[in-house]
């Protein structure tokens, strides 16, 4: 829960959290309106989904109902500024009502549109970059569009689970 959070970071002595819920900004406002009565700076986000490409695309499933492997992948987006909250606010609702299938998802339009104000991550295992690692695909290209939209404010991330895929990633 958010009380739990809030009660884990001024317990390890942290002044700032961020809350980046799977396809959802839903707990914003309970989220800042706790941290800031506890004096902890509340950093706003989502772990968004991105289309793998056309947001408006619907990829159809297979017999046994599995989708395409890299129908979507995770993107953490952290809002930095009130325009990127308004952004990331923006993202969510038109990954919902434009880009829904499955999931809300967002594409590389969207993210071109509306990103200022925002820091993006690579996120985990199930980001695009991770995959094109994995896959041993093109992730320089992907690492190239990323940077064109949010240039010093794109991240990689570095996980610290104990898998050989990981360490792969980490590498």
């Amino acid at each position: 829960t958010i009380d739990e959070i809030l009660d884990r970071v001024h317990e390890i002595g942290s002044n700032a959290v961020a809350l980046t819920d799977h396809g959802t900004v839903a707990g914003h406002v309970e989220f800042y309106r706790k941290a800031t009565e506890r004096g902890i700076k509340p950093i706003l986000g989502i772990e968004s989904y991105q289309a793998r490409d056309d947001r408006r695309a619907h990829h159809k499933s297979d017999l046994k109902g599995n989708r395409p492997k890299d129908d979507r992948s995770h993107l953490i987006i952290l809002a930095y500024n009130n325009k990127g909250l308004n952004n990331l606010w923006t993202l969510s609702t038109r990954a919902y009502l434009e880009g829904f299938y499955h999931k809300p998802r967002v594409d590389w339009e969207l993210l071109s549109e509306h990103n200022e104000g925002l820091v993006l991550t690579s996120a985990c295992l199930g980001g695009k970059v991770a995959s094109a690692i994995m896959e041993e695909g093109n992730s320089e290209a992907i690492l190239d569009q990323y940077l064109n939209i949010f240039d010093d404010r794109f991240y990689i991330e570095l996980h610290t689970y104990d898998s050989d895929t990981q360490r792969q990633v980490n590498a």
